[in-house]
């Protein structure tokens, strides 16, 4: 009798201590990952943070050699941009224009599309403009009266910033410049960013 309770009594135990080991075992895997999730959680948290500083960075450079080129075009020096300010009707204008026209692409093709320039002479009723991806014909020119009605509402600064406009129920960041009778900027849509 005596060993019959010891037997049960050391089953007891043995069967305990197993409990005992497997619980910890449990507990111990648990809080490990919980720990490796909450590594993963702050790597990825940082990789996140990385790449939108990365990306915030690419945008700001690209925005700052848009403006750049902007005020190359309106430069002093460019005399396709100054001809079509001053003159009119002339067969120099109508070739400023196409010089123009071709630099405005040129810009616009270091930046793979992503951003229109134009310039605009209210005076002369001149607007010209870079290819763009838009798709449709309504869409451009809604975009280039929203562009228009912006600069003939505003009172533009030259101070390089770029401003959020919305055109027909969308973003845009757009960038002006005022030279001589006429404005050369860029756009480009929030959506993008």
């Amino acid at each position: 009798m005596i060993t019959k309770y010891v037997n049960k009594s050391l089953s007891r135990k043995v069967l305990l201590s197993i409990l005992l080991v497997i619980s910890l075992v449990i507990v111990f895997m648990e809080l490990a990952s919980l720990y490796v999730l909450s590594l993963y959680e702050k790597r990825a948290e940082e990789n996140y943070s990385n790449s939108l500083e990365l990306y915030s960075k690419y945008w700001d450079a690209k925005l700052k050699t848009v403006n750049n080129s902007i005020l190359s075009l309106v430069s002093i020096n460019n005399d396709a941009y100054n001809s079509i300010c001053t003159q009119s009707g002339t067969l120099e204008t109508e070739i400023s224009r196409s010089i123009l026209y071709n630099r405005l692409n040129d810009i616009v093709l270091m930046h793979n599309k992503e951003i229109i320039v134009f310039c605009y002479v209210p005076e002369q009723s001149i607007y010209i403009k870079s290819s763009n991806n838009l798709s449709d014909y309504e869409n451009r020119r809604l975009l280039d009266d929203g562009i228009k009605h912006h600069i003939d509402g505003s009172d533009i600064r030259n101070n390089g910033i770029w401003e959020l406009v919305a055109v027909s129920g969308e973003s845009y960041f757009l960038l002006v410049y005022h030279m001589n009778n006429g404005y050369a900027g860029a756009i480009v849509s929030c959506d993008l960013i």
